[in-house]
This record gives structure tokens, sequence and C-alpha cells, in this order.
């Protein structure tokens, strides 16, 4: 019974847990939609016409002022813009970013490579000028990242391609023509990526929503995008006393499915590895839900798994103790029957053996004593009878007193 509860109060305590997780993570989605809708306002209203792009830029105070308090609501790393480029276009959008970067106060921005120019990151890592779109694209565009905030913790991003690798090619790719066939703004959702901001792997999503026009063609000039990690959005989701949680995220894209495990401490997601990590005793405890309420190039889902230590704040010894108080009382109390039960038998043959020993003592008193005061007896009456008739007096006196005799002899 005390295992039951214990097993009660573990899956009530894991469903709930589970249930933030999901709606958490579900209403941080929403707010990137509706956070990146609001940036992409700003430089659509600073430049109306297309005519103006892709030199586009906001004043960095009034973009701080509208993306910092939305950053930390939506508990990104970072919300920025990026028009689009054509490859004619190049030459004379890096000119036109860096002088509005001096204007700004920034004159070393997107430099943090060691040259001026849209930069991107080849497949051995290493990072290059890059000026001719990426042939991988549906596209002949380049987007490079003009304005983010927090600037101070990206500063890395600044002036990076997002449409130079497979995996942000192709959200990119899937927003576009999204929102040319539906005629409205989609939000994409990209697979997993490797953030230039982290020197260290931390599995992270690109959310891109695009930045149209309100002229007669709905001009799809630059995209907004929002970026997080997934261990700050699991660390968001859960309260601070979750322990003990195993989450594996998985990525489908293009039929291929990948998997990033996650375990919860004191609160707090961590990054373990790549792959599905969680220990398979525990595989009954499997909780799965769809993490992305948007379309986009990636579908993912995460499944929640309990752990040895979530277990162990509710499996105690204290079943294992009450039973074995619950056998030892058994024993203890069946030898105290035992023990009163012989006893008894003891005193009930004492009993019996002072019954018949009464029993022979009535026996030889009777026989013994009484046998001797009844001869006596009659020989008195005989004594007696012979004295009346021999009495010639008629003195009474001596006849009484010897009757009073005779009747104490037969007393």
């Amino acid at each position: 019974l005390l295992r039951a509860n214990e097993t009660t109060l573990k899956n009530h305590h894991y469903d709930s847990i589970v249930d933030q997780l999901e709606n958490y993570v579900d209403e941080i989605m929403n707010r990137q939609y509706e956070a990146l809708s609001l940036v992409a306002s700003a430089p659509r209203n600073r430049c109306p016409t297309a005519s103006s792009w892709p030199n586009c830029a906001v004043n960095f105070a009034y973009m701080a002022s509208t993306s910092n308090s939305l950053i930390s609501i939506t508990q990104s790393r970072g919300v920025g813009f990026s028009p689009f480029v054509r490859e004619n276009e190049v030459s004379s959008f890096e000119t036109f970013v860096y002088q509005f970067y001096a204007q700004q106060s920034v004159p070393t921005l997107g430099q943090q490579y060691g040259f001026k120019g849209i930069n991107a990151r080849n497949s051995s890592g290493a990072i290059y000028h890059m000026t001719t779109p990426d042939p991988r694209g549906q596209n002949a565009i380049l987007v490079p990242i003009v304005q983010i905030a927090k600037m101070e913790d990206n500063l890395r991003a600044y002036m990076f391609n997002l449409y130079s690798e497979p995996i942000r090619i192709a959200n990119i790719d899937y927003m576009i023509s999204c929102s040319q066939e539906r005629n409205t703004d989609c939000l994409a959702v990209s697979d997993v990526v490797h953030l230039v901001q982290d020197p260290n792997y931390r599995p992270a999503i690109l959310l891109h929503y695009p930045i149209r026009l309100l002229d007669a063609n709905n001009t799809i000039v630059g995209l907004t995008s929002g970026v997080i990690n997934w261990d700050t959005i699991l660390s968001f989701s859960a309260s601070n006393h979750v322990n003990g949680i195993w989450a594996v995220l998985r990525s489908e894209r293009d039929n291929v499915e990948k998997y990033y495990s996650f375990h919860f401490g004191d609160g707090k997601a961590s990054f373990v590895g790549l792959g599905d990590l969680h220990d398979p005793r525990f595989d009954y405890s499997r909780r799965t839900f769809v993490v992305s309420p948007f379309s986009g190039s990636t579908n993912y889902t995460l499944s929640i798994y309990i752990a040895d230590s979530f277990e162990d704040e509710y499996y105690t010894l204290g079943p294992t103790i009450a039973c074995v108080i619950s056998v030892l009382v058994v024993v203890v109390t069946s030898f105290i029957f035992i023990a009163y039960d012989a006893l008894m038998n003891r005193r009930a043959r004492e009993s019996e053996l002072v019954i018949q020993t009464r029993q022979q003592f009535v026996r030889f008193i009777s026989h013994e004593i009484r046998t001797p005061i009844n001869t006596i007896g009659l020989g008195m009456k005989f004594f007696a009878k012979q004295i009346e008739d021999l009495l010639i007096d008629p003195s009474l006196d001596v006849l009484v007193r010897l009757r009073s005799m005779l009747e104490l002899v037969h007393d």
C-alpha cells in the first residue's frame, strides 16, 4: 500500500512536469511568432518601397528598444533582420552597411573575422568572404544579418550569410515558397543548427519570418530571424525543482531523423550528446508531444523519460521497513501467544492434579475415619441399650446425660 502511494505521487508529479513542458514550449514558439512579426514592421516601415532595398537599416537605439524586451519574453539568443541581396547588389550593399555602422558609432562591427563584407562558413568551418549566391538554394540571393539584438552577445553573427548552409537554405526556401503560395506570412522553423556565436556545440534553431512590403505585389524583401538554443527553451519551460528527467528531441527533415538528448538537474536542462541517450529501463514512462505548432523544413517531437534520480526521490525504504516491522510484530505476537498457551496448559494440568489429590484425600478420609466412628457409634448405642435395661432407678439425670453423650458421639 505504501509503495502504491509512492508510485501514485511519482506519476502525478511526472505528469505535471510533462504537461508544463508541453505548454511552455508551445507558448515560447507562439511568442516567437508575435515577436518576429513585430520586429519585421520596423524595417518595413523604415523602407516601404522595393527601391529602398536591400540598402535598408534601422537605428540601433530604436532596434534595441523594440527587440530587447522581446528577447526576454521569448528566451531568444537574439532577434534581428536580414535583407535579400542579389549578386549585382553585393558591392553597393556592403558599402552602405559599413557606412551605417560608422554612423551608429560602431565602425568595427561586421569585421570580426578580419575583413569587411558578407561572410559565410565553409565545410571545414573556416570563415570566408561570400559574394555570390549559394547554388544549392532555390533563390539566387544572399541573406546577411545586418542587425541583431543583443549586439554584444552576437558580434560573431553580424554580416553572416544565413543563406549559406543546407539547413538554413532549406528553411529560408520553405519560408519564401510558403509565403508566396499562401499569400500570407509563414513562420519557418529550421532544423537544428550550430550557431556561429557558440564555440561549443549547443543545439539551436532558427525561426524565419518574411518582411513583406505593403505594395501591390506584397514583395518579400528580407526576413527577421529568431535564435533559440534548445537547452534554454527546456530550462525556461521547467520548474526549478525538476530533477532526474531526460528530454530527447527528435528532428525529421527529408525523411532523415536525428536525436538530441538533454538531462534536467535542479530545473536546468543541459545538452548531453547526440542520439537517444535515455535509460531503456524507463521506456514505460515515455511521453511524446509535437514541439513546433508551425510548419517549416523540419518537424520536431519531444519525448520525456524519467531517470533513476527521479525515482529515488519517491521510492524510499519506508515500505520495506514497514514490512519488516509488520513481520516482526507477527513473529513476536505468535511467540507470546504460544508461550501464553503453554503456560495455561501447565496451569490446567496443575489444577487437575490438585483436584485429583483432593478427591483421593476425601476418599481416604471417608474410608479410614468414618468407618471407625460408625463402629464406635454402634457400640455406644448397644452399650446404652444395655444400661437402660439394667437401671432400675428411674433417675433420669444419668440417662439424660448418657443420651447427650451418645448424641455427641453420633455427631
